[in-house]
Order: structure tokens, then C-alpha cells, then sequence
């Protein structure tokens, strides 16, 4: 079924748009690609900075609902910062810089400063909040 006979596909497909002479794709097929392995990396980002966390709050040894609610809102905004990789490499890609090292070095940096603020945020939570 083509687009013409499908009110529901997509305005944009990857694969009917052209690149340009330059072999540039447009922004907005760039950005999706970038954004989808993005996501697989979100699965390990999830994975590590969950262990990180439970590690600490084991080393803790104790629960408050306060630790609780510290967590939640750090797995929140750990999820939110996420975003600035992606944004960042389409920008970079759009740009013209093809090189992959760029989205490596943002995933691992993000990840340790995530990981480090994890800990931090768990071995520093005071005690009960009610």
C-alpha cells in the first residue's frame, strides 16, 4: 500500500526521501535514525545505572521513604539528561562531523556522571521524610 492510498503512513519515510548531492540526508530523517539507536543505548544506560544504584543502596543498608523518593526522582531526571545525547549528535551530525567516536564518548561520560550522582544521591540521603 502506498502513501497516496494510506491516510495513516508517515509524512517522512527514510527510505522515499533523497539525499542531496552531497549525500546529506535531511535533518528530520537524520534526527529519527540518530534518536532510534539512541534507545538501544538507553537499555544499557538503564541496566548499568540500575545496578550502580542497588549496589549503593545494598552498601546503605537501609530504606527510608526518603531514599525511595530520591530514587524515583533521580531515575526521572537521569531519563530526562538522557536527551542531550542525541541532540547533541544530530547536531553534530547535521553539521557535517561523521565520525562515530562522538556519540561513544557522550554515552560513557553521561553514563559515569549519571552513575557517580546515583551513589552520591543514595549514600548521602538523610533519614525519614514523613
Amino acid at each position: 500500500m502506498d502513501r497516496d492510498t494510506n491516510p495513516y503512513s508517515s509524512p517522512i519515510d527514510a527510505n522515499s526521501v533523497a539525499a542531496d548531492e552531497n549525500g546529506n540526508q535531511p535533518l528530520s530523517v537524520l534526527a529519527k535514525r540518530i534518536f532510534l539507536d539512541w534507545e538501544k543505548l538507553r537499555l544499557a544506560y538503564v541496566a548499568i545505572l540500575g545496578l550502580v544504584t542497588i549496589v549503593a543502596i545494598f552498601l546503605r543498608q537501609t530504606i527510608s521513604p526518603r531514599l525511595v523518593v530520591d530514587v524515583v526522582l533521580g531515575a526521572v531526571l537521569a531519563n530526562a539528561c538522557f536527551f542531550a545525547g542525541p541532540i547533541v549528535e544530530t547536531y553534530v551530525r547535521w553539521l557535517g562531523y561523521q565520525a562515530a567516536w562522538p556519540r561513544w564518548a557522550m554515552f560513557a561520560i553521561g553514563t559515569i556522571f549519571a552513575c557517580g550522582l546515583a551513589v552520591v544521591t543514595v549514600l548521602m540521603a538523610t533519614g525519614p521524610m514523613f
